[in-house]
């Protein structure tokens, strides 16, 4: 993305474009800006987009981890624009700064002609050979020794069948909210055999009134749980919808032998290691080791569908041992969630290795393989074939 003349658009109560959105883990300050936009071969001239800042810590959350996480501090940033439009934030009318509705940045290449999709392609392998965390906390420009890293592509307009393996498969998107899809199963195969996991609280729901309440309002603190399933890109990892549903499917990996753990280990050692994400030295993926998530299909002749999971988006070599990353086992934070009403969150982990396209003119979201060959080289707009429509 190239940017130039920034300059702010809202003035707001307070003669600033600052505004803030409040999510679950915490909350973030943005600024509403103004610029000319190039997006490969799109150029969009004085778009309007909402710039993350600073972040709010009010909620006993950090959006942006601090440094005792070595993987992940220093290392957020993000633009709003991809979100449908009720779901874009920025200063409203009245001069509030709370989600308040604005044009996301995409609709505003809609307008342009740019067709009515988007993929989103993550490589299987995203290993950096370099520190990728910022040395220069005062700049939200990139500061860190890596340099420019290729890990996937950002294709707007649809897709390219060139750049992926077989053929791409759709679910239909239930509820244009969020990227909601209805999640069926889950299954889990490793060195003791196959199982379909046995959830104990639904999970299918299509819509984000899906929820378990004891009010009809399902106001705060009614919620028991809410069951619908959002494609979430900016989550780094797969949430279950309730604790009851995240300990069966850590318990279902553990019990088929996803991850051959060292003869002898103490079960407190095997429990933080499934829940905790502490690395286990000796513990490795079992070479049958799959998750796969299965989801109702939006095909004529097929009722649902498998995605598989990237086996090492679940286990990652850490300087300990191998860790179990990819299904968040932390229960009280589940339990947190679960009551602020958090669907299944499908994260980072899922999107590794795949290419995903976000059909909006056809509702529905499509998943392949990334060719791992192919994503590691910049897309360029003449891969895109593979077009949504106009509207």
């Amino acid at each position: 993305v190239s940017c130039s003349g920034v300059s702010p658009r809202f003035a707001g109560r307070t003669a600033g474009s600052n505004f803030s959105i409040e999510f679950g883990t915490g909350g973030v300050m943005l600024r509403e800006a103004v610029a000319d936009l190039r997006f490969g071969g799109l150029r969009l001239e004085r778009g309007s987009f909402g710039a993350i800042v600073e972040q709010s810590t009010a909620f006993g959350f950090n959006v942006f981890p601090g440094s005792e996480d070595l993987d992940c501090y220093n290392s957020f940033a993000g633009l709003l624009g991809l979100a449908y439009r009720g779901q874009d934030a920025g200063p409203d009318g009245n001069g509030s700064t709370t989600n308040g509705t604005t044009v996301p940045l995409f609709d505003q290449l809609l307008a342009q002609g740019t067709p009515n999709a988007f993929a989103l392609e993550v490589c299987e392998t995203v290993a950096l050979p370099c520190d990728a965390h910022r040395r220069d906390n005062a700049t939200w420009w990139p500061s860190s020794e890596c340099g420019p890293q290729q890990i996937g592509s950002l294709m707007l307009g649809g897709y390219s069948t060139s750049r992926i393996q077989g053929l791409m498969r759709f679910a239909e998107i239930t509820d244009e909210v969020h990227y909601d899809v209805q999640l069926l199963g889950a299954h889990v195969c490793g060195a003791r055999g196959c199982k379909r996991v046995r959830f104990p609280d639904e999970i299918s729901g299509r819509t984000e009134d899906d929820c378990a309440c004891s009010s009809p309002d399902c106001a705060l603190g009614t919620v028991s749980y809410c069951y619908f399933t959002v494609l979430d890109s900016g989550s780094d990892a797969v949430y279950m919808n309730t604790v009851g549903n995240a300990r069966a499917l850590l318990e279902a990996m553990d019990s088929v032998g996803m991850a051959l753990l060292p003869s002898g280990v103490a079960s407190v050692d095997r429990a933080r290691f499934w829940f905790n994400a502490t690395p286990l030295a000796g513990a490795r993926p079992a070479p049958q080791a799959s998750l796969r998530m299965e989801f109702a299909a939006k095909e004529l002749d097929v009722e649902a569908m498998q995605v598989p999971m990237s086996v090492g988006a679940i286990f990652q070599s850490r300087a300990g041992g191998l860790a179990q990353m990819g299904i968040v086992g932390n229960l009280d934070l589940i339990a947190e969630f679960q009551q602020s009403k958090f669907p299944t969150l499908l994260g980072g982990s899922f999107f590794r290795g795949k290419t995903i396209v976000f059909d909006r003119s056809r509702r529905r979201v499509g998943f392949a393989q990334a060719r791992d060959d192919r994503c590691r080289l910049p897309a360029r707009t003449s891969d895109i074939d593979a077009l949504g429509a106009d509207s």
